[in-house]
């Protein structure tokens, strides 16, 4: 609602416009209201002066508020003449804004005594929707939930319903609902998310919460779909002759640039220790090719292949992506080296943060665990969810960035660090960081 009461109140000058054309205009426009008034109402009149105050509306609307893409009358006020001559007018219209949100306005239009435009105000309680929100219903509370998807998670770019769970009234007279979607971000990575979505009874948003667990990859027709691409099986092998592997980086110091020179799509999954050794097991559309490089390598023993299963993904796979392996299958090293992943270690204001004050906190932080590539940064996010920016973010030292904001009282925000599209915040080796989720909210 904010928004479209700032796009509506912003008003050009109309000044510029040509004072002939301007009272031609205006005149033209009463005298066509005039005679349409006169041949469809027989009963009904309107005096000459209105009819002028309200041409002076139409034409205003003519020149202004290009955000309405469809109007409609709903009533009209009498003229009140004021102290230095202006004359007002109450007009009240329903309209639909960028084809989208249709809202109704109540608004005193004044003018001065030559028919140049002085101010628009909104009668108290307007703008309002033309329909009232419905909180009472499973139904009505699933469209404020698709109305909060249209205006937010612009990252989202395309997005299909799993289920709906029931709906919740809570004792504050809140409700929520919980919702469970897969999406695409960015026309690339696809997954399965899980939020609770909770609004007041006038139909204001007031959380979207993740459940626990969520995002989680997409899984379809025996095959993993990842940022790598489908991933249909399971290639597992060993260490051979005197390679000892201790963790993951060490098999991918080995295995990374053969597998990639190979063209298959692939990525590392995890590894287990079976009968005192190390195994790799690694995710491919094409395990000939995965298997053809494993066994080139004398280092290794190519152990077996297998179709890829829910079963498989979740025993495999889902418990490790985070943890020790990125969602792109690159090792997340816990120990020293040049290729150690950054790890954000923390916030200011803290991640989750319920009482954040708004007046007092002008910039937010983020602190990494090594040393990072001070020339670009990804603070990812969009909508009214994302805080307003009072300038650039900037580097303060090699492991701490600050982006300087403006944040409204009573409201949650949301925004990530690296997104699967933007990673920005690097390492000075130059491996990103691994997309982070980032909220909190202000205290009323």
């Amino acid at each position: 609602m904010k928004r479209i009461d700032r796009i509506v109140n912003f008003i050009p000058s109309l000044a510029a416009i040509p004072s002939r054309l301007w009272t031609a205009s205006v005149m033209l426009t009463a005298l066509l209201l005039c005679i349409t008034l006169a041949f469809c109402q027989e009963k009904k009149t309107i005096s000459p002066e209105q009819a002028m105050m309200r041409g002076y509306v139409e034409d205003f609307f003519l020149n202004n508020a290009r955000d309405i893409t469809m109007r409609k009358t709903l009533e009209w006020g009498e003229v009140k003449i004021g102290e230095k001559g202006n004359r007002t007018i109450r007009y009240k219209f329903e309209a639909i804004i960028w084809d989208k949100d249709r809202i109704v306005f109540n608004s005193d239009f004044t003018f001065d005594k030559d028919g140049n435009y002085v101010s628009m105000v909104h009668v108290e309680g307007f703008p309002q929707p033309a329909e009232k929100p419905d909180v009472t219903t499973l139904e009505g509370v699933k469209k404020l939930v698709e109305k909060f998807f249209s205006q937010n998670f612009r990252d989202i770019t395309s997005r299909k319903t799993v289920s709906w769970g029931e709906l919740k009234k809570h004792e504050d007279g809140n409700v929520s609902l919980v919702y469970r979607y897969e999406a695409t971000i960015w026309d690339k990575d696809k997954i399965v998310d899980e939020r609770r979505f909770t609004f007041d009874k006038d139909g204001k948003v007031k959380s979207w919460d993740r459940t626990e667990g969520f995002p989680q990859p997409v899984l379809q027709d025996g095959g993993f779909i990842s940022p790598n691409g489908k991933l249909t099986h399971l290639v597992v092998c060993g260490p051979a002759d005197d390679f000892v592997p201790r963790n993951f980086p060490d098999y991918y110091d080995l295995c990374n640039k053969p597998f990639v020179d190979s063209g298959a799509n692939w990525m590392f999954a995890k590894i287990q220790m079976v009968n005192e050794k190390n195994q790799l097991l690694s995710l491919t559309d094409n395990p000939e090719k995965l298997r053809s490089v494993i066994e080139a390598l004398p280092q290794l023993e190519y152990l077996r292949t297998e179709r890829l299963t829910k079963e498989m993904f979740e025993e495999h796979i889902k418990p490790w992506v985070g943890r020790h392996v990125t969602a792109e299958g690159m090792p997340i090293r816990t120990g020293g080296g040049n290729k150690d992943v950054p790890v954000v270690t923390k916030f200011e204001p803290a991640n989750g943060t319920a009482d954040v004050d708004a007046a007092a906190v002008k910039e937010l932080r983020v602190t990494f665990d090594v040393d990072m590539s001070t020339e670009g940064y990804s603070w990812c996010g969009g909508g009214e969810t994302f805080p307003p920016t009072t300038g650039n973010a900037k580097w303060i030292d090699k492991r701490t960035c600050v982006l300087p904001v403006e944040l409204e009282s009573g409201k949650k925000y949301l925004l990530g660090i690296n997104a699967p599209s933007f990673k920005n915040f690097q390492s000075e080796a130059g491996v990103p960081v691994v997309p982070v989720e980032y909220s909190f909210s202000t205290k009323k």
